[in-house]
């Protein structure tokens, strides 16, 4: 798919209403109303049911198929959205970069839905020169986005014709639920893999999974060239076939956002912690064989109850949310600013690995540091972030993307 259709998504809509794209019930939903819901989590079933079919919701919106097609390949919506780089105008060539704090250093891309790009774009927020400003004026945060501002970080496996076994079967690594002792748990240590098919046609075989079953599309030489330069040793060629394996989507219709993140599934009716068949039962119709193979997590809060956005403790049972295929293989080294606190079921946790870890708490801590004080906060596993922390003093805070806070971040 050809980088060139990046920029065009500026003609699109805020809400992604492109033609053939199917769309929540709402979106934005008002903050007061997601304020309800999460406030109400605790005493009803029918606030974790909205939780989760907004979710479902906003998946089906940057899912959904539209008119516009690249190289013979129909687009998704969230694949016609700018990359941080394309912002003012076509991005660098290829799609795929390497996330390289990763620990199986996958490849993948953030993508700005129009509203953030516009966002961006008009405020300046892709020149450091502009947080600088900012920060050198006493500001303590960039200006927020609208409530209309979508930001996905996409994360594929690209099964390459090396890699493949009698030229079209492909072994990928499938999650299975997190190990009984917290630890750093990516998908080189899962313990078993499924076949997929990846002939253009239906699978032939029982038990083996076609192309169709995953959201993908095949490299082009733009794309192979820039996933070999970023990873050196990758050996991708035009042709090679990326499987999205993960993708987080966040929204900013509350001031901490609300962060779902959505992985593929063997088995996507009753997929494993920290997903669920509460969660995969509330699934819409209208999504398609590829979309419905994917596992869901929710985070609209850091903790339950949910604690206040300034002055604060990290003293309720934490909220894990995170990516088997994004976060899983993070260790404590790489979660520097973790916090032993609470597991969900009230016990003590040290809350410092990938299995015990949420979008919300580490986005939280997202900053512009130019002088890099060694006090600015850093990535962490789930905890209770004060955004009035010392931490803060001396950095910008960027509304929670990390993308902002470093252009050449792996996070949204």
């Amino acid at each position: 798919m050809a980088l060139v259709l990046c920029h065009m998504s500026f003609m699109l809509a805020a809400t992604t209403a492109v033609v053939g794209a199917p769309s929540p019930d709402q979106f934005p939903q008002s903050e007061a109303t997601i304020t309800q819901w999460i406030s109400s989590l605790s005493s009803g079933e029918s606030a974790v049911t909205s939780i989760y079919q907004h979710a479902w919701g906003l998946w089906s919106l940057v899912t959904g198929e539209t008119s516009m097609t690249s190289e013979g390949q129909t687009l998704r919506a969230f694949e016609t959205w700018v990359t941080p780089d394309g912002v003012n105008g076509p991005p660098r060539a290829g799609r795929l970069r390497a996330f390289q704090h990763l620990a199986s250093n996958p490849l993948g891309f953030v993508r700005y839905n129009p509203a953030a790009a516009q966002h961006v774009r008009a405020e300046g927020l892709d020149r450091s020169a502009t947080l600088a400003t900012l920060l050198a004026g006493g500001e303590p945060s960039i200006p927020a986005f609208s409530s209309s501002t979508l930001v996905v970080k996409a994360v594929y496996r690209l099964a390459s014709a090396s890699a493949l076994v009698d030229g079209r079967y492909y072994a990928l690594p499938v999650w299975e639920g997190p190990p009984a002792t917290p630890q750093a748990y990516g998908p080189d240590a899962w313990p078993h893999s499924v076949w997929v098919d990846l002939g253009r046609g239906a699978t032939d075989r029982t038990g083996v999974y076609a192309l169709a079953d995953f959201i993908s599309f095949r490299l082009s030489a733009q794309d192979a060239l820039r996933a070999n330069a970023e990873q050196p040793g990758t050996g991708a060629v035009a042709g090679d076939v990326a499987l999205l394996v993960g993708m987080h989507v966040a929204s900013r219709e509350t001031a901490r956002w609300t962060w779902q993140t959505f992985w593929w599934a063997p088995d996507a009716d009753n997929p494993p912690a920290p997903s669920g068949a509460a969660q995969a039962q509330l699934r819409p119709a209208m999504l398609d064989r590829a979309a419905r193979h994917y596992a869901m997590a929710a985070a609209y809060e850091m903790a339950t109850p949910n604690p206040p956005v300034f002055g604060g403790s990290n003293g309720g049972r934490s909220v894990y949310a995170y990516n088997p295929y994004i976060e899983a293989a993070l260790g404590t080294g790489d979660l520097p600013d973790s916090v032993a606190g609470f597991g969900p079921d009230g016990t003590p946790q040290p809350n410092n690995v990938g299995i015990e870890s949420n979008c919300m708490s580490c986005h939280a801590r997202a900053t512009f540091n130019p002088d890099h004080l060694s006090t600015a906060p850093r990535l962490s596993g789930a905890r209770y972030v004060d955004l009035g922390d010392p931490d803060f003093v001396g950095t910008l805070q960027t509304d929670f993307l990390w993308s902002i806070a470093n252009p050449t971040a792996s996070t949204p």
